[in-house]
């Protein structure tokens, strides 16, 4: 919706950046550290992005291709629950309408040294105000004056790695969820979920001054965001799913 009228007729996913499909990046990093399934969870508009992904040569990347589709909405990890049969021991899931440089290799190392069932890939922001902020009693007395405090936030990028255990414990079959409901459920039974921050761009690109800066960037530097020859070396310490 927030990216409308271009969504009317493409799905955010293949919004094209220099001429490459948005999936089409993604898929090509994941291909780049190892990951050799892949399986695309749609819904909107799901025949374009099956006939975009379908005439896009992937085979460098390596990496197969499959689909699921979503009757109705389940949210950023809802349709996890239906997959499941499909999915690896462990696995990696990925927004569909995110550009980063994020360094997943690490993500991954970073989870499987750990006992996490469920890692969240970062990176923090510095959010400054431009005004003298005031703090103050109820009845005015002050009590501090702060010119133009700055404040930083460690944000969630959209990408996780997380064990199928999780799912199988925490998600309900055809019931939507997001991921931040798995994450409040892993946390309320006491399991372990880390953060794993990097310095990095990301750029999430649901409204269009966003995908107009994903543009600028991407034409800037298409090599920083793009494998030039992705899935072209062994990674025998990395899963193959």
């Amino acid at each position: 919706m927030r990216l409308r009228p271009y969504t009317t007729v493409l799905p955010k996913p293949i919004m094209p950046l220099g001429g490459h499909p948005l999936l089409e990046i993604l898929i090509r990093q994941l291909g780049a550290v190892g990951i050799r399934n892949v399986l695309v969870s749609v819904s909107h508009l799901s025949h374009v992005i099956r006939a975009v992904l379908d005439n896009t040569d992937l085979a460098d990347a390596r990496v197969r291709i499959d689909y699921h589709t979503e009757t109705r909405p389940l949210g950023t990890c809802g349709s996890l629950k239906l997959m499941r049969d499909v999915l690896p021991e462990r696995l990696l899931v990925v927004n569909g309408d995110l550009l980063s440089d994020y360094p997943i290799r690490e993500l991954i190392g970073a989870h499987l040294g750990s006992a996490a069932e469920l890692t969240i890939g970062t990176r923090f922001k510095t959010q400054s105000v431009d005004f003298g902020v005031i703090r103050r009693q109820p009845d005015g007395s002050v009590l501090d004056y702060v010119e133009k405090p700055s404040q930083q936030h460690e944000l969630s990028i959209g990408l996780y790695a997380l064990e199928r255990s999780c799912i199988d414990r925490f998600l309900v079959a055809d019931a939507a969820a997001d991921m931040p409901d798995l994450i409040h459920a892993l946390l309320a039974a006491g399991a372990s979920v880390q953060a794993r921050s990097a310095e990095c761009t990301w750029i999430d690109i649901g409204h269009p001054e966003q995908y107009l800066q994903a543009q600028e960037l991407f034409a800037e530097d298409p090599g920083r965001f793009l494998p030039a020859a992705a899935g072209s070396r062994a990674d025998a310490d990395l899963p193959a799913d």
